[in-house]
């Protein structure tokens, strides 16, 4: 059984990437794989491209100052367009940084490559982009942001953006540096902006905070996050479902045993689970084939597979859950981030929380699958651990009060986007694989 935890910004949100390529190798040869979905949850915009041509002026950095005719991507309508989206970035006590990875429907040369060479076919045959686009930011007067110079200075803010992808991937890697006054919201702008080649039919972007919290303000259509090798047909995908908003330490009445804070919290909606508000949702369609030819019709995998939970203790974690006890003195400190000075950090044990705790979980009920039945395939895996899991209906947020709202795009069998089959049931899935 292989397990892992990782994502890479470059991989292809709608063909298979090298990873992806491999994880279906691995699986063809009887290897089950699983994967974290992701911690984005929605944090994603997806859409039809929408071209529509404006005179700007790029400012310095981008265009030498001129004023220029650009095509830009249209996230209004026609009746009322729009070519930038306002976003917030709420700084932390030091910056605000945040990374995009910003993509459309064309073939990555990286993977066709990849393709080829497995293959044993020319990789000279190998096909990339065939346009080339960027994500760039704007201030909050519609002004271009100028380029990061190297290294980090203080008291600026700007961009990383411009990747050249004609012949290569089609990706822009694009992020956001502000280290002006701290834990004040700043408004900025997203422009999809065309440079080169043919208009693509879809764009996508996602994004990824590493200091501070980056939102959309509109056109946010809470798209799919769970991508590249977790959209791999051959790999398991995994949710995540705190262990205390699981039966039956959520329906028990005693969870936190410590906790005398007000409002009460009521975990007993989440039943069987609730899933975590970050948990990354699935739902982006696969255009093209690993060698780069456009498929007849869009593939949408099924991606989350499965919840696992997540949020047990560990000895290497650095921060301490609310929601446990592990001394019994009832004082460790409620809804802290960190270890508190309130109980001895070496009485409590740190607790790892994210779709990275909960993959290895469901890992190892495979592999317990397998010590039972070692005969059984990666498919045989995948359908008893999709058929014994419980569905889930609620995502939850660990705010006071407790605030649970729906999961959508529920499927037919309990299946969603969201939390895929549901949790596994370990028992369940044991007692199915029979003697």
């Amino acid at each position: 059984v292989i397990v892992d935890d990782v994502s890479y910004f470059a991989e292809p949100f709608f063909s298979d990437g090298m990873i992806a390529q491999a994880v279906d190798i691995v699986a063809r040869r009887g290897v089950p794989y699983f994967t974290s979905a992701g911690n984005q949850v929605r944090s994603s915009y997806e859409s039809e491209f929408r071209p529509i041509d404006v005179l700007v002026n790029a400012g310095k950095n981008l265009n030498g100052g001129k004023a220029v005719i650009r095509r830009f991507h249209n996230f209004g309508t026609a009746q009322a367009p729009a070519i930038l989206q306002p976003v917030f970035l709420q700084p932390d006590t030091e910056a605000g940084f945040t990374v995009f990875s910003f993509q459309w429907d064309q073939p990555h040369l990286t993977a066709t490559t990849y393709a080829l060479l497995k293959a044993r076919k020319d990789p000279a045959l190998a096909v990339g982009a065939e346009s080339d686009l960027d994500l760039v930011f704007f201030d909050y007067k519609g002004h271009v942001i100028r380029l990061c110079p190297p290294g980090v200075s203080r008291g600026i803010t700007c961009q990383i953006t411009g990747d050249r992808n004609i012949g290569g991937d089609a990706v822009d890697i694009a992020a956001l540096f502000y280290s002006g006054p701290p834990k004040v919201p700043q408004l900025f702008y997203v422009g999809l902006v065309h440079n080169a080649g043919p208009d693509p039919g879809v764009v996508k972007h996602a994004w990824y905070d590493f200091q501070g919290t980056f939102s959309v303000l509109d056109f946010d259509t809470q798209s799919g996050t769970s991508v590249g090798h977790a959209n791999a047909a051959g790999a398991q995908a995994v949710g995540a479902a705190s262990w205390y908003v699981t039966e039956p330490f959520s329906t028990s009445g005693l969870v936190p045993p410590n906790d005398t804070l007000t409002p009460a919290i009521d975990l007993s909606p989440c039943a069987p689970a609730c899933l975590n508000d970050f948990s990354s949702a699935g739902n982006v369609p696969i255009y093209f084939d690993r060698f780069g030819n456009r498929l007849g019709v869009a593939e949408n995998r099924v991606n989350p597979s499965v919840t696992g939970p997540d949020g047990g203790n560990t000895s290497f974690f650095f921060s301490d859950s609310s929601y446990d006890d592990d001394d019994g003195n009832g004082i460790n400190s409620p809804f802290s981030t960190f270890i508190s000075g309130l109980d001895e950090p070496g009485n409590e044990y740190p607790n790892f929380f994210g779709t990275s705790a909960s993959a290895p979980h469901v890992a190892a009920v495979a592999a317990l699958m397998l010590q039972k039945k070692p005969a059984l395939t990666p498919a045989e895996i995948r359908q008893i651990l999709e058929e014994t899991a419980r569905p889930m209906t609620l995502r939850f947020t660990s705010a006071r009060p407790t605030i649970t709202f729906p999961i959508t795009e529920i499927g037919p069998g309990g299946y969603d986007y969201d939390s895929g089959f549901g949790l596994v049931d370990a028992a369940a899935a044991l007692k199915a694989v029979g003697d």
